[in-house]
């Protein structure tokens, strides 16, 4: 094999060396993010916010990007908008749950 021949597995050995690692850092953090975490949960935000800004780049990029170059720059705006959605709308809500379900009374006894 010459020194520019092709490596087979290229792509999957990629790809199983970038999901080890993104296991691995979810589960070591070395920063405490609690001050993050204790102010707002953008994990559902994340979720629902995760696809529309991918497309919307793809649209803007078009089909031709990378999907590191996606991952690089759709990140960034999903977590804004999951933190703002946290803080905007999410704590709002469940603030009037919690009020609503307050001013409910409690069941008679028969």
């Amino acid at each position: 094999m010459g020194a520019n021949a092709p490596f087979p597995f290229k792509d999957t050995v990629l790809m199983i060396s970038f999901s080890y690692i993104v296991m691995l850092l979810a589960v070591w953090t070395p920063v405490r993010l609690s001050f993050v975490s204790s102010r707002a949960d953008i994990s559902y935000g994340t979720y629902l916010y995760a696809f529309p800004v991918q497309q919307t780049i793809v649209a803007v990029a078009g089909v031709g990007i990378t999907a590191t170059h996606l991952t690089l720059l759709a990140v960034p705006p999903t977590l804004l908008f999951a933190w703002l959605s946290s803080i905007l709308i999410e704590q709002p809500a469940l603030r009037l749950k919690k009020m609503s379900i307050a001013r409910i009374p409690a069941a008679q006894e028969v």
